[in-house]
């Protein structure tokens, strides 16, 4: 209650509600108190029934396995054959619920026009068992970058020839001339 002015001129943003946790019931209710920031010494703010629920679950921590993934195009001539992440597994603390749907971390790396061996610092994306992105805002995680370790390889083309040794295999044909070495 207060003046026409001042009431009209009020938006949600000029009020702020608290809740003490330490004050919970055993009903999982709190009471709120709401005090207005703009306009407080002409207004006079009604707080009867202002109590809120709330939804405790439980939390817990899960190690994950963090895994690596190669995206891009890999430069001819050459072949990325490691990709070894600096950790892992990551920790991701949060509700019970939530993490139970974790299955993976997956660092991607980009390979195009990689032509000798690099580190990269890259993000990773934590996956559910139906291969959706989990939403991790609401968790705590040990780290928000991992650093990745790839060793490039020079490949070679080496024409092969094959003979039969067998008569039994003359009726066979073969269709590649080469095969590529790492």
């Amino acid at each position: 209650n207060g003046r026409k002015s001042a009431v009209d001129s009020l938006t949600k943003n000029d009020f702020k509600a608290v809740a003490d946790a330490s004050e919970i019931s055993i009903t999982n209710s709190m009471n709120v108190k709401v005090t207005a920031l703009k306009n407080s010494s002409e207004l006079e703010i009604n707080t009867n029934n202002s109590l809120t629920t709330i939804s405790l679950e439980e939390t817990t921590t899960l190690e994950c396995s963090v895994i690596t993934e190669k995206t891009g195009t890999e430069t001819e001539g050459y072949y990325v054959s490691q990709l070894v992440p600096s950790v892992k597994t990551i920790s991701i603390t949060g509700a019970k619920s939530k993490l139970k749907t974790i299955e993976k971390a997956v660092a991607q790396i980009d390979v195009s026009n990689k032509t000798e061996d690099f580190d990269m610092e890259v993000n990773y994306s934590v996956y559910d068992k139906n291969g959706n992105i989990v939403d991790l805002s609401d968790c705590t995680i040990n780290t928000d970058k991992i650093n990745v370790a790839c060793t490039v390889l020079k490949t070679k083309e080496v024409p092969i020839k094959i003979s039969a040794i067998d008569s039994s295999l003359e009726n066979c044909t073969v269709n590649t001339d080469s095969v590529k070495l790492f």
